[in-house]
């Protein structure tokens, strides 16, 4: 059997939530990529688990990339609204490019012009028990315009 001592896998869609429902065990070493992972160790981070998980009334739930791009691109929507002085959709559209954020990795995220916000890209190795523990990080990752050959 090759294990992943021998011959680690990467995933680049798999977080803590998936990571609750199945056996860790036998994927432990085996490595996984996103731009955000619960384990973070940052103080925003850990306010959002714990504001998470009063809320869902669960102490054991988790967090996961989905939901930080969510909580972001709402921070980053206030932002525009508030910058707009209205909610309309064009006026806040014409606000949004430039705003600035921080990320619950703890760094400042900006949305582009493309309608994408930077991130991260981090490797975790996944552990027996079930958790994603961070090895490495890139610096943001600017988000790149669409490119002319789609």
């Amino acid at each position: 059997m090759v294990e992943a001592r021998d011959l680690p896998v990467m995933a680049f869609s798999i977080g803590e939530q998936e990571l609750a429902g199945l056996d860790s065990s036998a994927l432990a070493g085996h490595m996984a990529t996103w731009g955000y992972f619960m384990t973070a160790d940052s103080a925003a981070n850990r306010e959002f688990i714990s504001r998470w998980r009063r809320y869902s009334g669960h102490s054991s739930a988790v967090t996961s990339d989905p939901m930080e791009a969510h909580l972001l691109g709402f921070r980053l929507w206030v932002r525009a609204v508030e910058k707009a002085g209205t909610a309309e959709p064009a006026a806040v559209r014409a606000v949004l490019t430039g705003l600035q954020e921080k990320n619950l990795n703890g760094e400042v995220v900006q949305i582009r012009e493309n309608n994408h916000v930077d991130k991260q890209a981090l490797i975790a190795r996944i552990t027996r028990g079930g958790e994603l523990a961070i090895v490495s990080k890139t610096p943001v990752i600017v988000a790149q315009p669409w490119s002319e050959y789609n």
